[in-house]
């Protein structure tokens, strides 16, 4: 599956589809981070923060904070934010309220 979601010859929704197919089968959080800097697709993107979120590991809250502090598209970035308001993460809540105080 997670092939498919790499593989840019793929139709969108069939590759968003792979990712939460993999997601749900139980593949690495760990290759789904990777992916995130592999792809350039905000639709894709925004699927793998969704995953982050429900799969609420390590990485993928640490891949979250990255998202949050360093996402170069803005409105996907300000997504993530509304997305982590209600998280009762204590590392999320930290990095949204060094970022309310900038």
């Amino acid at each position: 599956m997670i092939g498919v979601a790499e593989n840019g010859g793929e139709p969108m929704t069939m590759r968003r589809r792979a990712l939460d197919a993999a997601s749900r089968a139980g593949a690495a959080i760990a290759e789904m981070v990777k992916l995130y800097d592999t792809t350039t697709d905000p639709s894709m993107k925004e699927t793998l923060v969704g995953i982050y979120i429900r799969n609420g590991e390590r990485a993928a809250v640490d891949k979250l904070l990255s998202i949050v502090k360093g996402e170069e598209n803005l409105a996907l970035r300000r997504r993530t934010i509304q997305r982590l308001a209600s998280s009762d993460d204590p590392r999320i809540k930290q990095a949204l309220q060094d970022i309310i105080a900038r």
